[in-house]
């Protein structure tokens, strides 16, 4: 059985490339958008809200924190670290409070730290991943050895980028 064209009418198809377009009578590319969203019933164009635009705001990879700010959060991280490591056992919903509380302090610092450091940056991050599913699984042994990672290499970070 044939199958059916999925094709609107008024659809072109490239040749040999299999994309379409849809073509307009009439000529200028400038009433193209308004004429699109006339066929389509749309009043008016979507405008990405300030939350999604490029200028508004950079993903926290790009984000850059002084030495000093790095530092007191890298601080801050291994002490939340070795929290969750002590009640990954005894207290999972603790635990995962704790491991929570990592992410924001990181997304103001982790720029600054794969700027730096790339070894580094994924040292922290695949430390961060295995704390995370200790904490969830209430893994002691595994959240010690997150910790344990987290803390060697805050150690080697700082020592390679002190807070001046």
């Amino acid at each position: 059985m044939p199958r059916k064209s999925s094709i609107r009418p008024g659809t072109t198809t490239k040749e040999g490339t299999g994309a379409s377009f849809h073509a307009h009578s009439g000529s200028g590319s400038r009433t193209h958008g308004a004429r699109c969203r006339g066929l389509l019933g749309l009043k008016k164009r979507y405008t990405p809200p300030p939350s999604q635009t490029a200028t508004s705001s950079q993903a926290p990879e790009e984000k850059r924190a002084t030495a000093a700010e790095v530092a007191t959060g890298l601080r801050k991280i291994d002490d939340t670290a070795k929290g969750v490591a002590s009640k990954a056992a005894g207290d999972k919903a603790g635990a995962q409070a704790l491991d929570a509380q990592i992410e924001p302090v990181w997304k103001t610092i982790e720029g600054t730290v794969k700027a730096n450091s790339q070894d580094g940056y994924a040292t922290f991050e695949d430390s961060f991943a295995l704390l995370e599913s200790s904490a969830n699984a209430g893994d002691a042994a595994k959240a010690g050895t997150a910790s344990t990672a987290v803390s060697k290499a805050v150690a080697d970070y700082l020592a390679k980028y002190p807070a001046s």
